[in-house]
């Protein structure tokens, strides 16, 4: 037998086009499997010739599939001839006496014991092996295996065709020693009762499983040969679910109930059973099995009374003093990762000193018990707790347009409080109903992963569902406290006491002066050439480069360095657009003489829109390189995503619309069919209750925002939600609408600063609001917390913390002497209420035609035709060659690669690469077990450490005396001598009488 077949990929079998999918569990026959006569060659050949149909058939798919690297070769299926099923006194750990007939061997990787086709574990150190020709070995058992003690041979694949021939694995981090509330085999029950007998074979997998519960047959099933002898007293032999040491890894604590009357009878006279491994179904996506359980306790309680006290009451902390914050700069903010740790030991509490006593409810309230304290504290009450969390630690973007409007330092239109009220719920209830509404495509499908709610999910089975390891690794819950306090006390020397361990620009310091050096390799301003930092906060200022997947980095490292270190320098150097005259990275909009715009001069406070006179003789509005960039790749982002979308997705999004469903179930989808589904109507209701308490805000408040401009507002992220879903989904990089609300706005209320930011208001949180409430929606389906439950805990969560925050901030506003200024001393400058008025005057008083349509940067414009085009090609060359690389190009992402810069610098890109190289692809590749069981918990530790750490830094040593404590050394100063740290540098120095003439009226 050869070792390769030509004209296929990955070495696999060719295959026919008419050939099928393998069949679903439904389809299967009641006997499916090898019969005594089939040679192992074969099956490994159809499997194969499986593997790659699916394969093929996927690239065609509608989705995206992730795409890992090889995890290596899966078990080896040994086959040898047995005459007949060992006795009941037998061995367990010797082969039984040989004979003509066949039998099964079934090694399990978790813990390198082979196992006959009884279940009984067997000494792979008794069977013998020999080459016999190519690409097989023969296995020879020591005992005597006839009457004339003559070996009796079979062959099996070499261990050099296992990369090809054998299906993979999958890699479950479950425990066999937990509870388990499904069916049997979700754990494999042999993990604590033998040892490996080869050391060689590597601890991997927790189940007994022949085949991969992955891409292949996520619902394998498998087939023992059960011996119908009066081992079996009952004609039934029943699963127990008490995990002893008498049970584990013998046949009866490795299947399923056994009906001895009806089962088939196979070659050998006997039984054979199908195993329906209902536990052993899994995600085919190795992040997922990594970090969610696929077993279910639908007796759970989650709609408790505990739940509901500490969910409300961290809500209530946790919104209110990130509303506080937010007010200043600097200032750390609180994360629903932290409300997750520390809600924890809260249950806990609760649940010890809370009184065992049942309630009933009236008649009225339809009827039924509750009770102050149901047990223990579970998985279920903590996700729902933090789902509240992720919804109401949040600040709420409305605020930044009442600050805007309030503050005398800004716009000191102050409105009554009812309009705070109303702005702020309506706009946050619009993104629950649009999150809802779209469950169908971004929440239900396995394909959409939501990388970041992964690690919420391995922190919940963390601290709930995990004991000891049993094979002397270190448990995932040591490993966080560990790491997690190991963080906290690393992050006091970047973020205090060695601070140029953050901006670690090692070449900057050599050459503090050189405009070139700083401007290539600077970390501050610069583009971050030399990809290193130590500051965590840095590396995963974007989002955590453990949980971005592979392919994903690649696209947007690609983009970054193609737009902002090719061609921002190559612009700036040239001096096209008189860039030169600019801070070359700086998020500021400039005048003709290279200092900051000042907006104020042109803004009429009478007539609220732009002062032509003073326009026409200050200067137009000019913008630096990398802020040009981020414009010009925005509008093609703007086009590209939906043009991707169409291309990707459309046939998928068109047959959920008809009510068809866009793919197969995964195991997390079928558990989720237990529980009632929170209607649709449910959240079409909240829907039209937020577009009404929005038209109320627009008309009784006088704010100049006409109701067709308001529906147009609320249509941008309607039309943007799926296709920057998707990617969102996938990747766990979010795309924004701030730059088509920004310039639709323009455009329609020229002039008119409080109406752009509304339309900017209700675009922009309906769908970034609308991401946050669908990851809370998957956060419940991967932990299957109840629809119904998720509604109306997100619901409850948005409205309470829309007015905790509106309060706490009327709060400030009220009791904060001089707030918003720039000379305020406690610091209280309200930096994003300030870009969000300094954005209104841009984009809302001097608008966009004057800023793009004059012919200076109308090229713009041509972004939007690029952005177009480009997915066009690059979809039809990824179907006309499958294999190549093209299969995992985004267009969008490619484009949006440049969001972040400015106001970050090029280092927390370049930074957050090399890391994501190093745990996404190393790691991964080299050291998948580890990578399986550690990565998320590492990116939760990491975050949880350095956040805390951030907070403990600034309440004792930032707060107090407004930030005079500082400890002056070179560690802390060498970073400032550089020119990096001076934003404001630039290549030439403009004329005195500026680069550029007046506007005279544009």
């Amino acid at each position: 037998m050869s070792g390769h077949r030509p004209g296929t990929s990955r070495n696999r079998p060719a295959t026919s086009s008419n050939r099928q999918r393998p069949p679903t569990a439904s389809q299967r026959g009641q006997t499916r499997g090898t019969t005594a006569g089939e040679s192992a060659d074969a099956r490994y050949d159809e499997e194969e010739d499986l593997q790659e149909q699916w394969d093929e058939e996927s690239d065609e798919e509608d989705v995206f599939a992730y795409l890992p690297p090889s995890i290596g070769p899966a078990p080896t299926v040994v086959v040898s001839e047995d005459p007949q099923p060992f006795g009941n006194n037998a061995d367990a750990t010797q082969p039984g006496p040989g004979g003509s007939q066949s039998g099964d061997y079934y090694l399990d990787e978790a813990t390198g014991t082979v196992y006959d086709g009884q279940g009984r574990p067997v000494d792979p150190a008794t069977l013998q092996q020999r080459p016999t020709s190519v690409g097989t070995m023969e296995v020879v058992h020591s005992a005597p295996n006839t009457a004339n003690n003559q070996p009796n041979n079979t062959t099996a694949p070499h261990a050099a065709m296992t990369s090809r021939a054998d299906p993979r694995l999958s890699y479950d981090r479950k425990s066999s020693d937990t509870s388990s509330y499904s069916a049997p085999l979700a754990h494999a029950s042999s993990y604590s009762a033998y040892s490996p007998h080869d050391p060689n074979v590597r601890m991997r997998n927790n189940r007994l499983s022949m085949g991969a519960d992955g891409p292949l047959s996520p619902d394998s099933e498998l087939k023992f040969n059960l011996d119908a002898d009066p081992l079996t007293q009952h004609k039934l032999m029943r699963y127990s679910s008490d995990l002893d040491s008498h049970s584990m890894g013998m046949g009866m604590g490795l299947a399923h109930g056994i009906d001895y009357e009806t089962a088939e009878v196979g070659p050998r006279g006997i039984k054979m059973v199908e195993l329906e491994m209902e536990g052993d179904e899994d995600s085919p996506y190795p992040e997922v099995r990594a970090s969610v359980s696929n077993v279910d306790d639908t007796d759970m309680p989650a709609n408790t009374v505990r739940m509901w006290i500490i969910a409300l009451l961290l809500t209530t902390l946790g919104g209110g003093i990130n509303q506080i914050l937010v007010l200043r700069y600097p200032a750390p903010t609180l994360t629903p990762l932290i409300v997750q740790v520390v809600s924890y030991p809260l249950g806990k509490l609760f649940a010890a000193i809370l009184p065992y006593r049942s309630f009933d409810m009236p008649r009225w309230l339809g009827g039924g018990s509750w009770s102050l304290n149901p047990g223990m504290f579970n998985i279920k009450e903590h996700t729902a707790i933090v789902i509240m969390a992720n919804v109401g630690l949040v600040q709420m973007y409305a605020l930044n347009a009442v600050v805007a409007l309030d503050s005398p330092y800004y716009y000191g239109a102050a409105k009554p409080i009812g309009f705070s009220l109303l702005l702020t719920i309506s706009s946050q209830l619009f993104a629950v109903a649009v999150a809802g509404l779209t469950r169908k495509f971004l929440v239900r499908p396995g394909s959409m992963i939501w990388p970041q709610v992964l690690v919420f999910c391995t922190v919940f089975n963390t601290l709930h569902a995990e004991d000891d390891a049993q094979d002397g690794s270190v448990s995932r819950f040591k490993y966080f406290v560990g790491l997690s306090l190991a963080a906290f006390v690393w992050w006091f020397l970047p973020g205090w006491l060695f601070t140029a361990l953050s901006s670690f620009g090692f070449l900057c310091w050599i050459w503090p002066n050189s405009y070139t050096v700083n401007t290539l390799f600077g970390t501050t301003s610069g583009l971050g050439m030399t990809f290193l930092t130590f500051d965590w906060q840095l590396i995963s200022y974007q989002t955590s480069p453990l949980v971005t997947p592979w392919w994903a980095q690649c696209n947007l490292f690609i983009g970054f360095v193609l737009f902002l270190w090719i061609v921002a320098p190559i612009l700036y150097w040239t001096n096209v657009y008189n860039f030169s005259y600019l801070p070359f990275n700086s998020s500021r909009a400039f005048d003709r003489f290279g200092e900051p715009y000042n907006v104020k001069s042109v803004f009429d406070p009478v007539t609220g829109g732009i002062d032509m006179t003073a326009y026409e003789s200050y200067s137009r509005l000019y913008l630096g390189t990398t802020y040009y960039i981020v414009f010009w790749t925005g509008m093609a982002t703007m086009t590209s995503v939906l043009v991707h979308t169409t291309l990707y997705h459309g046939s998928a999004i068109l047959r959920g619309l008809r009510g068809v469903q866009t793919e197969e179930d995964d195991i997390h989808a079928k558990m989720m069919r237990r529980y009632n589904e929170a209607p649709y109507w449910w959240y079409g209701i909240v829907g039209v209750l937020s577009i009404v308490l929005a038209i109320i805000c627009a008309e009784v408040y006088d704010t100049g925002l006409p109701v067709w401009a308001l529906l147009i507002a609320l249509i941008i992220p309607i039309v943007y939600y799926l296709p920057s879903g998707f990617i969102y989904a996938l990747t766990g990089t979010q795309i924004g609408v701030n730059l088509v609300s920004e310039l639709v706005a323009g455009y329609a209320l020229p002039s008119k600063s409080l109406p752009n930011m509304m339309v900017k208001l209700y675009s922009q949180v309906g769908l970034t609001q609308g991401f946050l409430c669908s990851q809370n929606l998957k956060l419940g389906h991967y932990m299957k917390v109840s629809p119904r439950l998720t509604f109306w805990v997100m619901l409850i969560g948005t409205v309470w913390a829309s007015v905790v925050q509106v309060f706490v901030n009327l709060f400030m506003r009220t009791h904060v002497n001089e707030i918003c200024s720039a000379e305020n001393a406690h610091q209280f400058t309200c930096p994003q209420a300030s870009v969000y008025y300094t954005s209104s005057i841009i984009w809302g008083v001097i608008g966009p035609r004057r800023m793009f349509n004059s012919g200076y940067y109308s090229s713009i414009y041509w972004a939007l035709l690029v952005g177009a085009l480009v997915p066009i090609p690059i979809f039809f060359a990824s179907r006309r060659w499958p294999n190549s690389v093209l299969k995992v190009v985004n267009v969008p992402l490619f484009f949006t690669s440049t969001s972040l810069i400015p106001p970050a610098a090029g280092i927390v890109v370049s930074s957050w690469f090399a890391v994501g190289f190093v745990f996404q692809y190393v790691i991964r590749k080299k050291a998948f077990r580890w990578w399986s069981r550690y990565n998320f918990i590492t990116s939760a530790a990491m975050d949880t450490g350095t956040i805390l750490s951030s907070i403990i830094v600034f309440l004792a040593l930032v707060l107090p005396r407004d930030g005079q404590i500082f400890l002056h050394w070179w560690g802390n100063d060498i970073t400032g001598r550089t020119l990096d740290a001076t934003e404001g540098a630039r290549l030439n120095m403009p004329p005195e009488n500026g680069f550029a003439p007046a506007p005279n009226g544009l």
